[in-house]
């Protein structure tokens, strides 16, 4: 049980970012030099709390809550200020499941010779499965710091009047420790992932209370239900990288279903990895068919350099009643820090056309090509900057605007159908 909450955790974000890297992750570079002015010690922060998240089977997969107030610091993108904060109720109202109020705190403290990141979760009035838990307060805090002759990170974590099934609870339990909860099933307080320290990079993932039920019970939570209570985690890194790739998205459609996709999407999170993901082939009745769509990710980082790759290919592409079709589109971006930003990107197409018209098999970068009576297209769409803090690219194969309206298609204006897309980022500041 001990990482289980962290890889939740990096798996809801790298969620999140995933679909939104193209819009949230571009900084200028005044405001990096900006940053590195006042704030000369390189380093990367990284946190993320939230207050609670339950996870509910049911017979068609589960019902879930949260993360309530979530607060989280981009490892990509240089924070704006040295406090990030959010607050609102722990729990959903129920007199049963539980109330409490939260507030969830990020904070960073950059000087000449150390960096500093702290992640806080305080809970207040916890009261939870009808009073079987209960507690005046709860600190959740996880701290990591960076200098220049190395890295460490602690968890200072603690209750204050916790009563567990009757019982009153030290307020520092030691690490992971478990307790039974009569009628429900159990918890365990205190659950500790990390340290995890090295010469230039350090990082620790907290839960004050992880709760399973394995009974059934007069809350009425199924059997397998987990309730997690008070997350922190916190990191630093010399550098960030993060990729991620798709094959099909469309955006905007409308009716029951306002998005397709992205399908076969892949992508890392901030301390890099790789993953690969592939679909057999997707049809969309009002946006058309592809083929075999395999997606790809990397991230490396070293103490001296960053790097992320990310690739999609997809074939028999056929698109809006075979106006826009392709064999085979493949796109690729690159991106590189080792001191300075370096960056690539390509889009490769195999017997394509659009409208009638080929398509070269390595068109120019941001090529626009008019699709009359309903928008335009963009093929090879590239875009990206790097500077001595970083770089990050970003290459879509062929992205769609649908601009006139009851046009041939049946689509409505302001549909936009990404076929192909590839992202890259690697940093420090």
């Amino acid at each position: 049980m001990k990482r289980i909450p962290v890889m939740f955790v990096l798996s809801f974000v790298l969620a999140l970012s995933a679909l939104f890297f193209c819009g949230a992750g571009s900084v200028t570079a005044s405001a990096l030099n900006a940053l590195n002015t006042s704030n000369p010690y390189p380093g990367v922060p990284n946190g993320y709390g939230y207050a609670s998240y339950l996870i509910q089977p049911t017979s068609s997969g589960s019902v879930n809550y949260g993360p309530g107030v979530p607060v989280a610091l981009s490892c990509t993108t240089p924070p704006a200020t040295n406090t990030v904060t959010n607050s609102g109720p722990a729990l959903p109202p129920n007199s049963l499941a539980g109330a409490g109020n939260a507030t969830s705190t990020i904070t960073i403290n950059r000087t000449t010779t150390g960096l500093t990141v702290q992640t806080s979760e305080d809970i207040h009035n916890l009261r939870i499965l009808g009073g079987l838990i209960t507690a005046s307060d709860i600190h959740a805090i996880a701290t990591s710091t960076a200098t220049t002759t190395g890295a460490i990170s602690t968890n200072s974590s603690s209750f204050i009047g916790l009563i567990v099934a009757g019982l009153p609870i030290s307020s520092r339990p030691a690490p992971n420790t478990s307790l039974a909860l009569p009628g429900f099933g159990s918890v365990i307080l205190n659950e500790q992932s990390g340290p995890f320290n090295g010469t230039k990079m350090t990082s620790i993932g907290v839960v004050m209370m992880d709760i399973h039920i394995t009974s059934l019970n007069p809350a009425g939570f199924a059997p397998g239900t987990r309730i997690i209570i008070a997350f922190a985690q916190s990191a630093v890194r010399p550098s960030a990288v993060h990729a991620v790739s798709y094959g099909l998205y469309a955006l905007n459609t409308g009716g029951s279903t306002s998005a397709i996709g992205p399908i076969a999407i892949a992508g890392t999170g901030c301390q890099g990895g790789s993953s690969t993901v592939g679909v057999n082939g997707y049809t969309a009745s009002s946006i058309g068919s592809t083929g075999n769509e395999t997606s790809s990710a990397f991230g490396g980082i070293s103490s001296s350099n960053a790097t992320a790759t990310a690739q999609n290919g997809i074939s028999n592409v056929n698109l809006l009643g075979g106006l826009i079709s392709a064999d085979k589109v493949t796109t690729v971006a690159s991106a590189g820090w080792n001191g300075t930003g370096s960056r690539s990107g390509s889009a490769t197409f195999v017997n394509a056309q659009v409208a009638g018209s080929p398509l070269p098999t390595n068109p120019a970068p941001n090529t626009r090509k008019n699709l009359p009576g309903i928008g335009y297209v963009i093929v090879n769409e590239q875009s990206g900057n790097n500077n001595a803090s970083g770089a990050s690219e970003n290459v879509i194969g062929v992205d769609i605007y649908i601009t006139v309206p009851n046009n041939p298609t049946g689509l409505s204006t302001g549909v936009r159908i990404i076929v192909s897309s590839a992202s890259a980022d690697a940093s420090s500041y």
